[in-house]
């Protein structure tokens, strides 16, 4: 499957060393997936949304086709991978593999992942939901909904599932003539 991703950065002034180049690596601690290439699946909302927060006006959205495949450890849309993910953490929850208190976080244990039980992905793609009000009720009494505009990130890893010939500046629009 192919999707269309959203990457945002500071504007530098350097679109075409990026657009030549890009995108660029996160490598800072608080990367969600870990370190790798972000990109905001599908919807660019999210990707101005980040923008605006992290960089006021000055930022600019680049946009690529991005394969999602079996190289994609996909916490968003392989139940089968979601689940294994959720018996790796319980697995180091229970058996004290951090520091007592310490926070066990999803770049946490996918480092442990990485390191102890082998990881064959490329990339990782994984989704939050921070506005809890986007959901819809299945009916019932019960209670349950589903959750809507999901916020999907995918980091690639390497570069191997970017299509690097479509990868190209969308914003801001001056950057377009």
């Amino acid at each position: 499957m192919l999707t269309i991703g959203y990457h945002t950065l500071q504007d530098q002034y350097n679109v075409d060393d990026i657009e030549n180049n890009g995108p660029i690596k996160c490598q800072t601690r608080a990367a969600w997936l870990g370190h790798g290439y972000y990109f905001w699946d599908a919807n660019p909302d999210w990707a101005h949304k980040f923008g605006r927060s992290r960089y006021g006006d000055e930022y600019m959205i680049f946009e690529a086709e991005i394969a999602i495949n079996n190289e994609t450890y996909d916490l968003y849309g392989n139940v089968g991978q979601k689940l294994e993910f959720y018996e790796v953490y319980k697995e180091l929850k229970q058996n004290g593999h951090f520091e007592e208190g310490e926070e066990i976080t999803v770049p946490k244990v996918i480092e442990y992942l990485k390191r102890h039980v082998g990881f064959p992905y490329t990339s990782v793609r994984a989704a939050d939901n921070p506005e809890r009000q986007n959901v819809i009720s299945f009916g019932g009494q019960r209670g349950e909904y589903m959750f809507l505009n999901e916020r999907v990130q995918i980091c690639l890893i390497t570069k191997k599932n970017l299509s690097s010939q479509s990868f190209r500046v969308i914003y801001p629009e001056h950057y377009l003539q």
